[in-house]
């Protein structure tokens, strides 16, 4: 070995100069990150296949291996938007897309293991009998309806379907309409022509290659008023009672909520009955909120059949409902149940909780007359 300056090591007096440390190693706990599984890759996936974690195919959970032998399940999240792949290419894609495993909290990491995760992943090309969009056919104009139409897809006349140009002929396919953001206002007097927007829904079997715009619109126009000797004359609309003590959790729409299907009308030839349509998606009602809630669901009126709206009176209705807060159990912990003796182990048992059988809960005596784990 080297020597200090100044220290010699005379060969005729030798000296052992051997010298030793002592390395002491930290066992790891049974919790410990040893080994994470290999994410195969995915392949064979159809042309066209969206770009969402579900549709590629990308798993939820990875296995992972601890120190002490348990082989569990981690959750992976997945950073699919950031993939290099287009859903509207024809020709084949690999890319690979990046994500990150979320370690369970018993799980610790000493080793300082990698948690980055990589899958790569191969859709294939679109088959030659793929039919291509080529565009959209227009959509005739809407007119001569009465004054008061009600604002809705069916009374207005909109077409459910379009057809489309493709490579193999016209295909039909349904179209999705925004007919409560139009400007039409059913309760005016005056001629209305107004443009409603919608969404074509692409069939399966139909591509499109040259991200063709999706979007429809198509003219309408509604008539004036005009009086007639026979039709009752719009007074006022009443407004509907709350909705009170509705359960909690009910579902957002109008029955669970229990929302008026009809409204009453005054006329100057008596009271009517007029369906509503409410707008029970827009509200602030918030189904998994466990607390009471109150929110006005709006809604439109429509005229019923003889009746006018010869002054032009707003058919806008509102309706105030109140949601009741869950039930709460609250329980008074008053004791814990000793677990039962283990006994007869082999020996050389594992010193693991698996290994030596201790169990993963224990059982609570509560205030509420019942144990709970």
């Amino acid at each position: 070995m080297p020597f200090g300056a100044g220290i010699i090591n005379d060969t005729s007096k030798p000296v052992s100069l051997t010298v030793g440390v002592t390395i002491t190693v930290d066992a790891i706990s049974d919790n410990a990150l040893i080994s994470i599984a290999t994410v195969g890759e995915i392949t064979g996936l159809a042309n066209g296949t969206p770009k969402n974690k579900t549709a590629l195919g990308l798993a939820s959970f990875v296995r992972i291996v601890t120190a002490g032998g348990d082989n569990i399940p981690a959750r992976a999240e997945w950073d699919v938007e950031s993939a290099d792949y287009d859903p509207s290419q024809k020709n084949a894609q690999t890319f690979e897309i990046k994500g990150e495993l979320i370690l369970p909290d018993n799980v610790t990491n000493p080793l300082n293991i990698q948690t980055g995760l990589t899958v790569s992943v191969t859709v294939n090309a679109a088959a030659a009998n793929d039919t291509a969009l080529i565009g959209i056919t227009n959509i005739s104009d809407i007119s001569n309806l009465a004054n008061g139409t009600p604002k809705d897809a069916l009374s207005l006349g909109l077409p459910a379907a379009v057809f489309l140009i493709t490579s193999e002929g016209a295909v039909a396919a349904s179209v999705e309409w925004d007919v409560w953001n139009s400007p039409y206002d059913p309760s005016g007097t005056a001629a209305q022509t107004f443009a409603v927007n919608g969404r074509v829904l692409v069939p399966t079997g139909v591509i499109n290659p040259d991200n063709i715009p999706l979007t429809v619109s198509v003219n309408v126009t509604v008539g004036e008023f005009t009086a007639n000797n026979n039709d009752a004359l719009l007074l006022s609309v009443v407004p509907p009672d709350d909705v009170s003590s509705v359960p909690n959790g009910a579902g957002k729409n109008l029955i669970a909520l229990g929302l008026p299907l009809t409204v009453l009308m005054e006329t100057d030839m008596g009271d009517k009955n007029a369906a509503v349509y409410w707008d029970v998606e827009e509200s602030q009602y918030d189904q998994s909120n466990q607390n009471n809630q109150s929110f006005t669901v709006y809604g439109t009126a429509s005229l019923p059949e003889g009746v006018v709206n010869g002054s032009g009176l707003p058919l806008d209705v509102e309706v105030l409902v109140n949601v009741n807060a869950a039930f709460a159990h609250t329980a008074e912990l008053i004791g814990i149940e000793p677990p039962a003796a283990i006994t007869g182990l082999a020996n050389g048992t594992p010193a693991t909780q698996a290994g030596l059988g201790l169990p993963t809960s224990v059982t609570l005596m509560t205030t509420m007359g019942y144990p709970c784990s």
